[in-house]
């Protein structure tokens, strides 16, 4: 299937000082699913790009509440390796041509994961952070029939 993903965000911060600082944040791009995990291997392949573009006025008195000002791309890919087993990588790549951090692949995490239909468990690695993340979701808790299979 081919998607389109949107992205809108806003906010608006004002201090005690009198200053303030406003951001608004869009983004429109492709969303491409290949496959649908009905067969054991390599069945499924998801491939995002969002663009996002971003307006910022003003600066917070405080360097940990600063919105960030730079313009991005958000790549997002997840390839089946075997049953269940997904593997994925996430990053970004700053578009601002006054930035520092033009040009520079930043945020890069990877991603396994088994992907069931009612639940799914991943784990994320960033190489950069150092960190580790352990999710899960469960899905259609309004789902009334049985099922043979579990």
């Amino acid at each position: 299937g081919l998607f389109l993903k949107s992205y809108v965000s806003t906010g608006l911060y004002n201090y005690e000082d009198h200053r303030s600082q406003s951001i608004i944040s869009l983004g429109l791009g492709p969303k491409i699913v290949y496959g649908n995990l009905e067969r054991n291997f390599l069945d499924y392949t998801k491939f995002s790009v969002l663009p996002r573009f971003i307006e910022k006025r003003g600066q917070s008195p405080f360097s940990f509440d600063q919105f960030k000002e730079d313009s991005i791309i958000d790549f997002d890919i997840e390839q089946q390796i075997i049953g269940p087993l997904i593997f994925g990588y996430e990053g970004i790549l700053t578009i601002s041509n006054d930035s520092e951090k033009y040009g520079k692949f930043e945020n890069k995490s990877f991603k396994i994961g088994i992907n069931r239909r009612a639940y799914s468990i991943n784990i994320s690695y960033s190489p950069i952070n150092k960190t580790s993340f352990l999710g899960f979701k469960i899905y259609s808790f309004d789902f009334k029939d049985l099922s043979p299979e579990f």
